[in-house]
């Protein structure tokens, strides 16, 4: 098992494309309202332009003020509800 997760492990840490995992907040009608950084990688850090000390266990409506009026955090928690991904972009300031 821990040759598989030190595999994985490398590829998150190597990829060329931005990850970022995340835990979602719902609200009490589990809708989804926020979301937490628990990790990312390097690439993400150079694509978001912030330092993944900055961002890892704060909330996106803490680090990017306003994105709760956008679709993002819905789009997410249906990722994470569905379990269909889905492919996107978006650009944000970070505060």
């Amino acid at each position: 098992m821990r040759m598989g997760e030190d595999k994985y492990r490398s590829i998150f840490v190597n990829a060329l494309d931005g990850i970022a995992i995340h835990r979602i907040i719902l609200d009490e009608h589990d809708r989804p309202v926020d979301f937490v950084f628990l990790e990312a990688n390097n690439s993400f850090e150079k694509l978001a332009c912030i330092k993944l000390s900055e961002i890892i266990g704060k909330r996106a409506t803490q680090i990017f003020p306003g994105i709760e009026d956008t679709p993002l955090i819905e789009t997410l928690g249906k990722v994470v509800i569905d379990g269909e991904p889905v492919s996107f972009e978006n650009y944000f300031i970070p505060s």
